[in-house]
């Protein structure tokens, strides 16, 4: 960036190389988030955002990394943007979806869960947008929750389906999990799997009326230490609130 010297913020969007500063940019806020830099990552994605103001990914990262850093009314603002953009656009529905889930907006996290859980063309994406969907209605107190009717090939998060929906209990997902691990799953893959088991049982107990030990669950979701999944930024969200009940 210093080598390009970007013109400023209110110039850039006008000048040939918009798309290039804008790309160097996120790359430097990306940077930042791995180095657990907030208000640095936030400061480059928004000088990226003034080369590129129409720029559906750019809103939908700085909503992200505002909702991370757990400030909830900001990152509602961003994907705000991000969806007047492009209302279909899948991620940007996703972490809208996360957001009424958080503040337990259930009518709407219902219908943004729904939508991505029909429309997001990856398979596994999909299947956990599906399985959002099942605890958003469990915890809004729907007796038998609706299963939006899609093919789920995968061998994961298959298992996680078939525990919400109470063909699997946790001894069947413990197995599941000590089996990938002894077949050494690769790229933190065994990581996931826990963090996000960990984390939909602890949902399905919340829903059961057992909120302190769903509590423990969270905790463990944090423990595991994967923070850029939305399991563990829900998980953190979880135990916020319920350390004020």
């Amino acid at each position: 960036l210093d080598r390009a010297r970007p013109p400023t913020d209110e110039e850039c969007a006008r000048s040939i190389g918009a798309k290039q500063f804008a790309t160097l940019y996120v790359d430097l806020a990306e940077a930042h988030e791995g180095l657990g830099n907030t208000e640095e990552a936030l400061q480059a994605y928004r000088h990226a955002l003034a080369c590129r103001p129409r720029s559906l990914r750019i809103h939908t990262l700085i909503a992200k990394v505002l909702f991370a850093a757990r400030q909830f009314d900001a990152a509602g603002a961003a994907a705000g943007e991000a969806l007047a953009i492009d209302p279909r656009e899948v991620e940007s529905n996703r972490l809208a979806g996360n957001l009424d889930f958080v503040d337990e907006r259930w009518a709407d996290a219902l219908a943004r869960f729904r939508y991505v859980a029909s429309s997001d063309p990856d398979p596994e994406s999909a299947a956990f947008a599906q399985l959002m969907f099942w605890v958003s209605q469990r915890r809004a107190g729907v007796a038998k929750p609706e299963w939006i009717p899609r093919r789920l090939d995968e061998e994961w998060p298959r298992p996680l389906v078939l525990f919400v929906k109470g063909e699997y209990d946790e001894a069947d997902l413990v197995r599941f999990i000590r089996k990938s691990g002894d077949e050494h799953w690769a790229g933190g893959a065994l990581d996931r799997q826990l963090a996000s088991s960990l984390f939909f049982v602890g949902e399905t107990l919340w829903s059961r009326g057992e909120p302190e030990l769903a509590r423990r669950y969270f905790a463990a979701v944090v423990n595991v230490g994967l923070a850029d999944t939305d399991e563990y930024r829900l998980a953190m969200s979880e135990i916020a609130k319920l350390s004020l009940r």
